[in-house]
């Protein structure tokens, strides 16, 4: 797996606490299955996304979710059969 920052607003990632949330991913998908970890916030409802082009109108497919509880979660999609695949989490916050 490799780091990498989900940052909102094209800023920098040397304080990923402060500007988005640290990311680890696999760089090439197991079989079938591509992984992604992150540290969670309690509460928070992450929904992990996919589509495999994104031309307008990008229709985003739901491939999972699962609600925050601090730790460190990791989201799997074991659909990936795709050649090319682009994915987002999608946050949804407690109101």
């Amino acid at each position: 797996m490799n780091d990498a920052c989900i940052v909102p607003q094209k800023r920098s990632c040397p304080n990923v606490s402060a500007v988005g949330f640290g990311v680890r991913f696999q760089t090439a998908p197991v079989g079938n299955t591509f992984a992604l970890g992150f540290q969670s916030q309690p509460g928070v409802t992450y929904q992990l996304q996919q589509t495999t082009n994104l031309a307008p109108p990008t229709v985003w497919t739901p491939a999972g979710s699962l609600v925050g509880d601090g730790a460190i979660r990791t989201m799997t999609d074991t659909a990936a059969t795709n050649q090319m695949r682009l994915y987002r989490v999608w946050l949804q916050q407690e109101k």
